[in-house]
Formats: structure tokens, sequence, C-alpha cells
């Protein structure tokens, strides 16, 4: 294995991921669905990503309440990990204090709604209806497999919410995770000068 050619690893690792990404729905029925906050769920996905946000945007939070949803956590998590690092990738590196990506958790009645918004390149209007469709990427070789999108479309529709998309190309993309709240709203928290810290 020392000996083959660089190209041939990059397509064993890249094989490997896919199979890993695809093995997320092998199991449905095994998931276990408990009460998330969305809040420890939403800090947990940026600690994990943020060595590779903070060289291409200064992240900002606004997380207006804390909000409950039903979900497994694991798979959730991986939603909101996919829509950061495509938020950093879609700035590139270099000009991080030109740059930002906004996480943003508020409600609308009984739907609690996600916000990831950046301010890269935004999204070719003949590319949009195929974001969701597996296997469709607009990054460079090597580095997407085209199935985070997918998969973050599936787990959120498992759980009876929708992603909605906006994207003005050279201006930024905007997603919103929209799920339902799982149990009545209460008065939480309001967003603080902690929760709208930039880091």
């Amino acid at each position: 294995m020392a000996q083959c050619p660089k190209s041939a690893l990059d397509g064993v690792r890249r094989v490997r991921t896919i199979v890993r990404d695809l093995g997320t729905f092998a199991r449905p029925d095994e998931d276990q669905l408990s009460r998330v906050s969305l809040v420890d769920l939403l800090e947990r996905a940026i600690t994990l990503v943020y060595n590779e946000i903070k060289y291409h945007a200064r992240l900002t939070r606004d997380f207006k309440q804390t909000l409950h949803v039903l979900a497994n956590e694991g798979r959730l998590c991986q939603v909101f990990l996919n829509l950061l690092i495509n938020a950093a990738h879609a700035i590139g590196e270099g000009q991080p204090k030109d740059n930002e990506i906004r996480v943003r958790l508020w409600h609308e009645g009984k739907e609690a709604l996600v916000e990831v918004k950046d301010t890269g390149r935004g999204i070719d209007p003949a590319d949009r209806p195929y974001l969701f469709e597996p296997f469709f990427t607009t990054k460079e070789l090597g580095v997407g497999t085209g199935l985070g999108l997918y998969v973050s479309n599936n787990i959120v529709t498992s759980l009876g919410g929708h992603i909605d998309v906006e994207s003005s190309v050279g201006r930024g993309t905007r997603f919103v995770v929209r799920l339902p709240v799982a149990e009545p709203l209460a008065p939480g928290p309001t967003a603080t000068a902690a929760t709208r810290k930039k880091i």
C-alpha cells in the first residue's frame, strides 16, 4: 500500500468516506430519539469544526431561546457539521476578518429554526435543483463526496422538518433548518452578549 500512487490512496479514502456516510441510513429503525437541546448541539458542532472555520471567517452566534427537539443527537449534529463545513468551504481561506458565518436559533410558531449563513461565493442557480441529490457537489475534486447535503436533508425530513436554501452568487448562502419543537414553548433566556459573541 505504501507504494500506491497518491491518486489511488485518495480514491480509497474517498470510497471509505462515501461508505461511512451512506451507512448513516443503513439501520434507521435503530435510531433512538430523545429530547435534544439545540443550543447545546450547536455549541458542540461549532467546537468540532472551529479549527476549520477560523481560517475562513469569523463566526457569530445569535441564540434567541433555549429550544428542544426530538432527535437522535449524533445524526442531528451531523447536519449542522455539514452545513458549517460547507459554509467554510464556500468562503475559502485567507481573509477571515472580511467574512462571516452566522449561526442563529429562534422559533416561529411550533417550529425551531436554525440558520447557517455565510458570505461565500454563493450557489449557481443552475445547481440549486440538485443540491440535495446524492453525489452532487460543487466542490473541487477530492474535497467533497456529494453526500453531505443529501444525508442532512434525509435526517431533517425524517424528523418532520425541512431545509430552506437562499443564495446569491458572489454574496453568500443561507440554509435554514426547520424542525418541530419538542414541547410547548416556555420562556427561555434571551440572547445575551455571550451568545452573540464573535470568535
